[in-house]
């Protein structure tokens, strides 16, 4: 019983016989990154290791190793399998309940008559009002800039965009007719 290796000398072994294992543990994976963490992994086990005198050390080590590979295997599937799940969840639930990664065609209608809407409320809005508006909201240009390109002064551009969000406010206004949604102007809510 002279060959028999006591518990420290497991890590020692293990620091000596590192490439090997790593080369061990590559060769079961197909990959480096795996194998190295999976050699990590396995490193944390030998030092935390309670074992009493181990005949063959190299052997316990390479029985660790491929103990190793086969719960980082099982994990995999085990993560892939509930990937897999959920995403099926996913998918049967946004069927089940109608909803689309596609825009809603009624929503997309909405949206472009209200579009529609601004632009013909700031075509009949001031021609330097309607500028502004499109300079400040649609190409983002500071009020600053724009003041400095008219020279006019800031507060005069401030109420430019004013008298446009009002003009634009006016339209949103929205009637519930059963199901269907409408932009009403505010003279049509009196009809």
């Amino acid at each position: 019983m002279t060959d028999q290796m006591p518990p420290d000398g497991l890590s020692a072994l293990f620091l000596e016989n590192r490439d090997k294992l790593q080369r061990f543990l590559r060769a079961r994976t197909g990959s480096a990154d795996d194998s190295e963490d999976i050699l990590q992994d396995l490193w944390i086990k030998v030092q935390k290791a309670q074992t009493g005198p181990v005949s063959d050390g190299m052997a316990y080590l390479y029985r660790m190793a491929h103990n190793a590979v086969l719960d980082s295997h099982r994990s995999d599937q085990r993560r892939k399998k509930r990937d897999d799940a959920w995403q099926a969840g996913r998918d049967a639930g946004a069927a089940s309940t109608g909803i689309s990664a596609e825009p809603d065609p009624e929503a997309l209608l909405m949206q472009r008559e209200k579009l529609s809407a601004v632009e013909a409320a700031l075509n009949q809005m001031p021609e330097r009002t309607a500028y502004l508006f499109r300079a400040f909201r649609v190409e983002g240009k500071s009020q600053k800039l724009l003041a400095q390109e008219l020279g006019i002064s800031i507060s005069a551009v401030e109420k430019h965009l004013q008298r446009a969000y009002r003009a634009i406010m006016a339209l949103e206004v929205y009637a519930d007719n059963g199901d269907r949604r409408r932009l009403m102007t505010k003279g049509d809510e009196d009809a």
